[in-house]
């Protein structure tokens, strides 16, 4: 959790003109005294060895609790170059248009962790800024090692407070801090709920900050270390970690600058960075720029806009930045980002004719021209008229995701999975041919390709990792199935507990059908014999690769 105050900021000042050491005063309106800073580490290279003063020119007065006096810690990140996307039109159109116009803007960010208040964060792009010639200069390489550092002192101090926070797997059992979370009322579940029976979750009010590392360890998950894994793991390693992140629904982006070997690597610096700590069912996504463009720096805006922004955002940026050396354009060297998982995406709605968002019906004109095409792809695949009706009640867009659908089916047929896998050059080894030191990176890497096919397997805690390959190797792979790819609207799902037989009944009764389902089956059925419930002997179901619908 965060605290923000940056809209009661009236004026600052911080100094970094001595290494190692920021310094300065915060006045806030409505506070009769400055917050003095009194911080460990060095600033970004844009403002390393200058003195940065701010003024805001709307505060708002603080009426609430205020920070301490003094701010004793550790530098976060403290930078003036951090590039918003900033509307040209109030905030409540901006959301609400799609189309609504915005410009590129020189954000200050200034993050630090206070052995008073924890983590403060103020992030604005309305502040007046006035940046000092600099004493001293800090290349990229040392301002990640000076975060590293103080980051590192800000987690000895937390140690001597609370205990470890990280590392062993027995520190997190141990840790109450890890596990704690106030379910008295959910009070996650707010903000405006009330009405629509929506859970809201702030992540900067309502969820504990801890590191990523943390988070994947104490879900069952503890990520191997980049020097224990060999390059015939890597590949199944990486996606096995990437999925982890997708499970806490933490989602990477802009990755194609990097091998797999150097991705690892930075992943494994990530994850002893801080998250909040969302619990999947807020709903709540965190995506990470791995091009680190996001956090302002020199090199992150060069690899931003040499690989990853399109023609219009470029020209935006030299608008907006005349005075930038813009790199040309590059295809990055690898391929990897469209594979990526995503953050799920609600299916197409269908928008009445009368809305305000389409007043002229345009989006259903397009659906009955795009439903009236699917219908003569069906006829043409299947050399007969597609002539099945629909319910008066069925809305048109759920009528295309079915046509759709069947237009997949007819077209594409049933396929088993492993000669799809072979078509690819991605057959997998027999599972007599794998040692127990690599079958968990190549069930990984199988999962990975198979969920690119839109195959994707379900009810898996009660297989160990070679019991699950060989399940897969002997029967999933080779039943025949209908494989979208990578589809928004669904894809094929390998039950494992899903055939009805009375053996898949005991194991779902057993380890996956919470209380209330058990008590359900067993008023319907008196005479049977419930088996005691168990927890699954593996964790994994909670990180299996997902489709974006």
């Amino acid at each position: 959790m965060a605290w923000r105050f940056d809209e009661h900021i009236l004026r600052g000042e911080l100094d970094n003109r001595t290494r190692g050491r920021v310094s300065g005063l915060i006045w806030l309106a409505g506070a009769a005294e400055p917050l003095g800073l009194e911080l460990r580490g060095d600033c970004a290279p844009d403002l390393a060895g200058c003195l940065l003063t701010f003024e805001n020119p709307q505060a708002q007065p603080m009426t609430g609790d205020l920070p301490a006096a003094v701010q004793r810690g550790w530098v976060g990140d403290i930078t003036a170059a951090q590039k918003l996307k900033v509307p040209d039109v109030p905030i409540e159109e901006f959301i609400r248009r799609k189309d609504a116009p915005w410009h590129w803007a020189n954000a200050v960010y200034l993050e630090w962790f206070s052995q008073a208040n924890g983590r403060v964060v103020v992030q604005t792009a309305d502040f007046t800024l006035t940046i000092s010639t600099p004493a001293w200069t800090l290349t990229d390489e040392e301002y990640l090692a000076s975060r590293e550092a103080s980051g590192q002192g800000h987690t000895e101090w937390m140690e001597q407070m609370v205990g470890p926070l990280t590392g062993q797997v027995e520190a997190v059992e141990v840790g109450e801090l890890l596990h704690e979370r106030d379910d008295e009322g959910e009070e996650w579940k707010r903000a405006g709920g009330e009405e629509d029976g929506s859970l809201v979750l702030d992540p900067f009010d309502d969820a504990e900050w801890m590191p990523v590392r943390a988070i994947l360890v104490r879900e069952g998950f503890t990520p191997l270390a980049s020097d224990a894994v060999d390059d015939a793991q890597l590949r199944g390693r990486l996606w096995e970690l990437i999925y982890a992140l997708a499970g806490r629904r933490i989602f990477l982006e802009h990755t194609d600058h990097l091998g797999d070997r150097a991705l690892y690597q930075w992943l494994e610096g990530f994850l002893d960075e801080d998250c909040a700590d969302c619990p999947p069912e807020a709903e709540t996504n965190h995506r990470v720029d791995v091009s680190e463009f996001s956090c302002g720096t020199d090199g992150g805006t060069e690899m931003w806009l040499r690989y990853y922004a399109n023609e219009a955002e470029r020209q935006q940026w030299a608008d907006d930045f005349p005075g930038d050396e813009i790199p040309p354009g590059e295809k990055p060297p690898h391929d990897r980002d469209r594979f990526l998982p995503e953050p799920p995406r609600p299916l197409p709605t269908w928008t009445p004719p009368d809305s305000d968002e389409d007043p002229l019906g345009l989006e259903d004109v397009d659906r009955e021209i795009r439903i009236e095409s699917l219908k003569q792809e069906i006829a043409e695949t299947t050399g007969d008229e597609f002539s099945e009706t629909k319910s008066a009640d069925v809305p048109p867009a759920a009528e295309e995701a079915y046509l759709e659908q069947v237009r997949d089916t007819e077209r594409d047929g049933w396929q088993r999975p492993i000669d799809q896998l072979s078509a690819q050059g991605a057959a997998p080894l027999p599972p007599s041919e794998l040692t127990d030191e690599t079958i968990t990176a190549k069930l990984w890497e199988l999962l990975h390709n198979l969920a690119w096919q839109g195959f994707y397997v379900l009810h898996t805690d009660h297989f160990s990792d070679r019991e699950l390959y060989t399940a897969l190797w002997e029967k999933g792979l080779r039943e025949e199935a209908i494989l979208p790819g990578r589809s928004r609207s669904g894809g094929w799902f390998h039950d494992f507990i899903g055939s009805g037989s009375d053996e898949h009944e005991a194991l779902w009764l057993r380890h996956y059908a919470d209380e209330e389902a058990r008590a359900r089956r067993a008023r319907n059925s008196p005479d049977l014999e419930l088996p005691p419930p168990e927890p699954p002997p593996h964790r994994r179901d909670w990180r299996l690769p997902k489709g974006p619908f």
